[in-house]
């Protein structure tokens, strides 16, 4: 077994050695009681299952939807704070007892949860409220949640707000620390079996910490899917709809400040650990001759913003892959080797990078390819970097912008920054400034108690025993001390001037008073009688009052008395003290406002004297500025090119509204008109379904026809056999002779030849009447037995009844047969039976061309045979009848028609006789 393998199971082996972990699961009814509480009247999965049915009619299908949603989004709510009260309530109650874990690793474990779960219980609370007000009266199941958007706003805006984000942000950031926390606490045998016992739990249903762990860290990403889809079933433009998409920004904005805190939190791991591998003492100069150590990498303003390997082009033609790190003042340049990263310092060019003076160029000839120039020395430095793309060298290029841009101007001068020169003037000036004011502060207390003892007046407000200070906040306090100088300085004049003329002593104490030469101005305005001095409360009097007149004599004590009355000694005293500290207090503030004045004359001369950076950075500025305001005119030529193109548009969208107003008012007279249409062409189809019954009938009736003329056709047929075997025995002589009255009668075959007619017969003969009608009315004839006949049973029969035939038709009875097989049109033309079914013409009799049968009377009388004489009625009871007979006049008492004989003269053919067909 391999030693990894023997690490793993190691564990698990000592875990029967362990000592026994009993948890009580009746413990945890109170919890159990607490989440069942939680769950009430929402066991069913959905909205429209909770309710009444017959409720349930009263909504649409978009309500019923939406309140599906809202029912999910409570469902969802109570499922998570209940995994979080699992956690709270189990893991760390048993963790903090049983293995008395401090709260730290418990904090790592479980971070913020406590305050996760106080955050959506009183979520959770508001939603059931609102379930509970929405409820129907007299129901308790039937609700409908008409408005939820005020408890989302309240939820993601203020203070609920910052420490939903601050705690989602820790345990998301925290999520990978806190599952390999539990994987090395795994390892530890009373932790692991203590993790069994509490997966054991009815109330755990085997739900462990990572899987809490993951729970937790998702919970937040459900709910913008839980609030657009109540969005989407919510009417628009409704306050609801409004305040729900409110919610909705609210909420995404919190996920993207959460999302930004473990993006930060990530990338200040990366760093730590990126600094590790850095060794203990590096240390490297920057490109304006700072030193930067290890440690500064982890300062508390310093991030990590961007890294990757970059290809670094060195003057030599030679390359060398660094690791690029952008934070947010510096750019650091580092070589990885053997698992440890050192500053990459080549070509003489400093390894750190200041963003201070940065200038980024990209190569017009190579697209990987940029230029970085730093401005912040005496020396420019430029750095060529090549990218493995397009896209990344435009990456690197934006990001190191923005934090170019983000980077501050100036840096902070430190005070050690100063010459050692100007901190000592500064310190002494400092000094200096203090012991003034600590002097002029000791002598205007030491007049002020003097002011006091001499008046007597000891109520003296403290303001009065300090200085004024000249404050920053307060640039005119100089001024103000000044003018309040000049003011008490006026009322100290105007009271001595009142004291000289009140104090002139008698003439006759010989005491010589030499009178103040006075200005044209500065006793102005006294001459008045009786006035007020100005801020001073002290009233003048004119000269005629204060005049002695030459005959009253003072004696001392009356002078004193004098002296005390017109003498204000102790408004005397105030002003002079208040104008001692107004003077002392500009004193004290001309004092340290000089010493300031002359502290940054000589800060600046100390910068000016500094080698200032190039000019390079100025003209890129300058550059970029150029470029800016070419961009912004291009903009303002875009954005007015969008006004034209939009006021365009909106001509050519009303142009186009007219125009869909005239094809929408056509398009409904053409909607009239096909509906006219329309019910023209129902009434046609139902026309042409009138006709087609019609046509189904008259096309049954022809059907009937057709089979009865088929079984016409049938019986024709048979007809036709029965000719065909007469046709054999008409090659037979006939010469039999009857003598009837010494007349000879010379039969014909008993049937010519007839020939089918087909269409392509172009001569239509003669209509002759069907058989069955000229047979029927003739006599029937008693015909005599061939072996009967004798001479005195022909006597007595008839003349009229003998038969003429033609003598033509008996000596060419083959020629007749040549004929017609030669003109296949014309068989059996001479015959009823020889009419087809498809067409029925008539039998046309033809002269001397043939076609017909001629009789003549024949004086000899003819032997019939009778086993070849058909009788007439079978022949006309198979030849349909036709309708033309009557455009023709026929003899009702004769069965065929009369023609003319070629061999014989008109005369004798008028007295001939018809010729009978038997």
């Amino acid at each position: 077994m391999e030693e990894t393998d023997y690490v793993r199971a190691k564990p698990v082996a000592e875990d029967s050695n362990a000592d026994p972990i009993n948890i009580d699961d009746g413990r945890y009814n109170a919890l159990r009681e607490d989440l069942e509480a939680d769950a009430r009247d929402f066991e069913a999965p959905t909205w429209s299952l909770a309710v009444d049915q017959e409720y349930l009619k009263n909504y649409s299908k978009e309500a019923i939807k939406r309140q599906d949603v809202i029912h999910e989004l409570i469902q969802t709510e109570i499922n998570h704070v209940r995994t979080l009260k699992l956690v709270l309530g189990v893991y760390v109650r048993e963790l903090r007892e049983n293995l008395q874990m401090d709260e730290t690793r418990l904090e790592r474990l479980c971070p913020q949860v406590e305050n996760l779960l106080q955050v959506h219980q009183l979520f959770l609370d508001r939603l059931k409220q609102r379930r509970v007000d929405s409820m129907e009266a007299g129901s308790t199941q039937n609700y409908c949640i008409h408005s939820i958007g005020d408890i989302l706003i309240a939820q993601f805006s203020g203070e609920i707000r910052d420490r939903l984000q601050y705690c989602y942000g820790v345990f998301c950031s925290h999520h990978t620390d806190a599952v390999n926390f539990y994987k090395d606490m795994m390892q530890n045998k009373k932790f692991q079996a203590l993790i069994r016992k509490i997966c054991q739990l009815s109330i755990i249903r085997r739900l462990g910490i990572p899987e809490i762990i993951l729970l937790i860290t998702q919970r937040i990403t459900k709910y913008p899917v839980l609030f657009e889809r109540v969005i989407k079933y919510t009417e628009v433009d409704s306050e609801e709809h409004k305040s729900l998409v409110r919610g909705l920004d609210l909420l995404k904005d919190t996920i993207s400040q959460v999302n930004t805190h473990v993006d930060d939190v990530e990338k200040a791991a990366r760093l730590k650990d990126l600094s590790s591998k850095l060794e203990p003492k590096s240390q490297v100069k920057m490109t304006h001759g700072r030193v930067f150590r290890r440690e500064d990498m982890l300062q508390d303003k310093r991030m990590l913003l961007h890294e990757g390997m970059l290809n670094w082009r060195l003057t030599s033609n030679k390359s060398k892959d660094v690791l690029v790190l952008l934070l947010s003042d510096v750019l650091l340049l580092l070589l990885e080797k053997d698992q440890r990263l050192t500053f990459a310092s080549l070509d003489g060019k400093p390894a750190v990078i200041s963003l201070l003076k940065l200038i980024v160029r990209e190569a017009a000839h190579n697209e990987k390819t940029m230029f970085l120039i730093s401005a912040s020395s005496d020396t420019p430095e430029m750095y060529e970097f090549h990218t493995s793309s397009g896209e990344e060298r435009n990456t690197w290029r934006d990001k190191i912008w923005k934090a170019v841009e983000l980077c501050p101007e100036d840096e902070e001068e430190e005070p050690e920054e100063l010459s050692e020169k100007i901190q000592d003037f500064q310190r002494r000036l400092y000094i200096y400034d203090a012991m003034i004011e600590q002097n002029l502060t000791e002598k205007l207390k030491l007049f002020t108690s003097i002011t006091a003892y001499v008046t007597g007046v000891t109520d003296i407000s403290p303001s009065e025993r300090h200085l004024l200070r000249g404050n920053v906040s307060e640039p005119l306090q100089g001024e103000q001390l000044l003018a309040g100088a000049l003011k008490d300085v006026e009322n100290l004049q105007n009271l001595l001037v009142t004291c000289e003329y009140s104090q002139t002593p008698p003439p006759g104490e010989g005491m010589d008073l030499v009178p103040l030469p006075k200005r044209p101005d500065a006793f102005r305005g006294f001459e008045s009688e009786t006035c007020m001095l100005p801020g001073s409360g002290i009233e003048s009097y004119s000269n005629e009052d204060l005049e002695l007149s030459a005959d009253e004599e003072m004696t001392p004590q009356s002078w004193s008395a004098f002296l005390s009355v017109f003498f204000p000694k102790a408004e005397l005293y105030d002003i002079a003290n208040r104008l001692s500290q107004k003077l002392y207090s500009l004193q004290s503030v001309v004092q340290q406002q000089e010493s300031h004045i002359e502290l940054q004359r000589a800060t600046i001369e100390e910068l000016m004297s500094r080698p200032r950076g190039n000019s390079l950075l100025e003209k890129e500025k300058h550059r970029n500025l150029e470029k800016q305001r070419e961009e912004l005119v291009n903009f303002q030529r875009l954005r007015n090119q969008h006004r034209q193109e939009q006021v365009q548009w909106e001509q050519e969208r009303e142009r186009q509204r007219v125009q869909a107003e005239i094809r929408e008012k056509e398009l409904s007279e053409r909607e009239l008109e096909c509906n006219k249409l329309e019910e023209k062409l129902a009434e046609d189809k139902q026309e042409l379904a009138r006709g087609r019954m019609e046509y189904q009938e008259d096309l049954e009736r022809l059907r009937d026809t057709m089979r009865a003329l088929e079984k016409e056709k049938e019986k024709v047929e048979q007809l036709q056999k029965k000719y065909k075997k007469y046709e054999k025995n008409e090659n037979v002589p006939n010469t039999a002779t009857f003598p009837l009255e010494n007349e000879q009668i010379q039969l014909p075959p008993p049937y010519p030849i007839l020939n089918v007619v087909t269409p392509s017969f172009e001569e239509r003969p003669p209509l002759v009447p069907p058989r069955r009608e000229s047979i029927i009315n003739l006599p029937v004839k008693t015909e005599v037995p061939l072996h009967l006949i004798s001479t005195t049973n022909q006597s007595h029969k008839a003349g009229s009844v003998q038969q003429k035939i033609p003598t033509k038709l008996a000596a060419q009875p083959k020629g007749k047969e040549k004929h017609s097989k030669h003109r296949n049109s014309h068989q059996r033309t001479n015959s009823a039976a020889g009419i087809e079914v498809s067409q029925l013409l008539p039998i046309k009799v033809a002269g001397k061309e043939g076609g017909s049968l001629r009789a003549v009377r024949s004086n000899s009388p003819h032997q019939l045979r009778p086993d070849t004489f058909m009788p007439p009625e079978r022949l006309s009871s198979a030849a349909p009848s036709h309708s033309g007979n009557g455009s023709r006049k026929h003899n009702n008492n004769h069965n065929s028609h009369s023609t003319h004989s070629g061999q014989h003269k008109p005369k004798d053919n008028a007295a001939a006789e018809d010729i009978y067909f038997f």
